[in-house]
């Protein structure tokens, strides 16, 4: 049955479309984790450019707020500590809601990007993407 010589044609034939499909699954797994890597660095350095930039809007509307405080209470250093001290408070308050407010909104933007099974290329590149919905 597989002697003739039309069978072993075909069983050559479907061996080299199997190692065509490997590798074309193999390449688009690399484009795919390129694509998923990239979007994440780029949340990464987008959001160390916000923090940076949020962080110095911080220090500025603190002092701001702990020079207003001076003329009302007549203390500078009691000014800075009522500032520290809603930092502190701030902080407990973030430290004790960390799971709620970090640990799950970066787990499932983690897990959505890379758990995701549209390829990540196809998002926002489509011609008909841009069309009023």
């Amino acid at each position: 049955m597989f002697s003739s010589d039309k069978n072993i044609d075909i069983i050559t034939q479907l061996v080299g479309d199997i190692k065509k499909d490997v590798t074309l699954r193999y390449e688009r797994l690399q484009i795919n984790c390129v694509s998923k890597l990239s979007q994440l660095l780029s949340f990464i350095v987008v959001g160390a450019i916000l923090f940076m930039l949020l962080s110095l809007a911080v220090m500025f509307v603190s002092m701001m707020v702990a020079s207003a405080l001076e003329g009302l209470i007549g203390s500078q250093t009691a000014s800075y500590a009522i500032i520290v001290a809603f930092y502190v408070i701030l902080g407990v308050i973030i430290y004790a809601n960390k799971k709620r407010l970090v640990t799950g909104p970066l787990t499932n933007f983690i897990a959505n990007l890379f758990l995701d099974e549209k390829p990540a290329a196809g998002k926002g590149s489509d011609v008909n993407s841009n069309k009023q919905k």
